[in-house]
């Protein structure tokens, strides 16, 4: 690969910076705002365990005009615990119980008072899960799983969105669907479900094991078209770790990738290519479309060999001590969750959001490890700080500091929000 190409690639943009470290050091905490938009905003707290021997419960809320949570309904149960969750730009998909699931609950955004139910039989065998747009079948919940014919031989099982696709569940999808993978990306937070991280994924792309040998799925030519960079090779048909991963924006405009853990955005209607300059592929990235606009939101990460870095905000985050009593043991212990990290992570409690049209980015600095970007909606942003979310509106490029519109101790566990017009 022609590193020099990669040095000598720059990126203009305006940044502005929204500080909130002092307000998380003041002894007073702001009242939560009424929200005052016309839709409901609606909240999903959940947190994927496929690696741990507990579980936790996924339940949707809605946020009332007070500003405060409301259940709508439970999506898994604490004894079923989640074993992934999935959204794209109309529905959530949360699969119990964990480590096996069998089921899927389905919310679609216009009508989230109700959920489809679907039951899928892959056992213990999931490998992946990935929304992707299948021709002639619209957004579809692709899991990759282990199959009986052959060793290291995997299968991929299709479930449509839509309720009115014939037939809803596909048993043996073609993998070259995945040419039409939707990445959303990652939410903050350190638990993982099944989801790939942009470092993590390989140069060729995805990898399917079939017949015995590996299969991969070419993402350059099916995604990054016109790609202006060499992959590189793997050799003796190893992985090649860390080197080349993309990230496909929902628009199709535009895909994200990553070289040496640097990332580098491409405009695929002009071939530009340029240099994200604050964040690392180790940042958790996630796409989030806006009318006509894209964004990209990064929870800013750095790798912290053996978790020896404490994370920000440690004082402020749910501990198995201070769990509030009428949750009991239904939601996880968020700060040892942070110092037992297996993915060896350290947050500064700096978010970003770029705007990939304009180029243009701001920065919110909580002073906070636990915190994310939530949505982005025509130029109301939604992030989350601790048992806070907070809504800001952007202005010509331009972030103000917001208000606090709900607070409550169900908060740390949501990572996904969207509005409905109920």
């Amino acid at each position: 690969m022609d590193m020099l190409f990669l040095e000598e690639l720059t990126m203009t943009k305006t940044t502005s910076t929204i500080l909130l470290a002092a307000y998380f050091l003041a002894p007073a905490i702001a009242r939560p705002q009424p929200f005052t938009g016309t839709p409901t905003l609606y909240v999903l707290a959940a947190t994927p365990t496929t690696d741990r021997p507990v579980t936790f419960p996924a339940t949707l809320y809605k946020v009332n005009a007070v500003g405060a949570l409301r259940m709508v309904r439970e999506l898994a149960s604490g004894n079923d615990g989640v074993d992934f969750v999935l959204s794209d730009s109309n529905a959530l998909v949360v699969a119990s119980p964990h480590i096996a699931p069998s089921h899927l609950q389905i919310v679609h955004f216009e009508d989230p008072g109700n959920a489809d139910a679907v039951k899928i039989d892959v056992g213990d065998s999931l490998v992946s899960t990935q929304i992707v747009r299948v021709p002639g079948q619209g957004p579809t919940v692709v899991l990759e799983h282990e199959t009986n014919s052959e060793p290291f031989s995997t299968g991929l099982l299709g479930i449509s969105l839509s309720e009115s696709s014939v037939p809803r569940v596909t048993a043996a999808l073609n993998p070259a669907v995945m040419a039409g993978i939707l990445f959303e990306g990652l939410t903050g937070g350190t638990e993982r479900s099944r989801r790939a991280k942009l470092s993590s994924l390989t140069a060729e792309g995805l990898r399917f094991y079939q017949s015995g040998e590996k299969r991969w799925i070419n993402m350059r030519g099916a995604i990054a078209k016109g790609l202006p960079l060499q992959l590189p090779r793997s050799r003796q048909g190893e992985d090649t770790p860390h080197t080349l991963a993309i990230l496909k924006c929902i628009d199709d405009q535009f895909a994200i990738f990553s070289v040496n853990l640097q990332v580098f955005i491409q405009d695929l209607n002009t071939g530009e290519v340029r240099q994200m300059s604050a964040i690392n592929a180790y940042s958790h990235l996630r796409i989030f479309d806006s009318g006509q606009t894209s964004w990209l939101a990064a929870v800013v990460a750095e790798p912290n060999p053996g978790n020896q870095r404490v994370n920000p905000g440690a004082d402020n985050q749910r501990t198995l001590l201070n769990q509030p009593r009428h949750l009991n043991s239904s939601a996880p212990p968020v700060r040892e969750f942070y110092v037992e990290n297996i993915n060896e992570e350290w947050f500064p409690g700096i978010l970003e959001l770029t705007n990939l049209q304009t180029k243009s980015t701001v920065q919110i600095k909580t002073g906070q490890a636990d915190s994310e970007i939530l949505r982005v909606s025509g130029n109301t942003v939604l992030y989350r700080v601790n048992r806070q979310i907070w809504q800001a509106n952007l202005t010509d490029g331009k972030l103000d500091i917001g208000h606090v519109i709900v607070e409550d101790d169900a908060i740390p566990e949501v990572h996904w929000a969207f509005w409905s017009a109920d």
